[in-house]
């Protein structure tokens, strides 16, 4: 088994996945977020959606699951927080 980590932050929001890969797929997800439910509801949701998912396609699953979720205007760096993490941000 191996850990891999992803993490991001911007002023007071921090976001951080440890993501526990074996045999090529990831086995399970930990993530901590700074004290903001939006953050931590979409952190949540990202981190359920990549269970089983091949490290390979971890990125391409992070950005599917971004783009269903529908977040307020003044909430949206919370989502680019998250894109960063992966590395994404491009």
């Amino acid at each position: 088994m191996e850990k891999v980590t992803f993490s991001a932050k911007e002023g007071w929001l921090r976001i951080k996945f440890v993501l526990t890969v074996e045999d090529g797929k990831v086995k399970d997800v930990e993530y901590s977020a700074s004290r903001c439910k939006t953050l931590r509801s979409v952190a949540e949701a990202v981190a359920g959606a990549l269970k089983g998912v091949r490290v390979e396609e971890v990125k391409e699953r992070v950005k599917e699951v971004l783009s269903g979720i529908s977040l307020p205007e003044n909430r949206e760096n919370r989502r680019l927080l998250i894109l960063r993490a992966f590395g994404l941000d491009g």
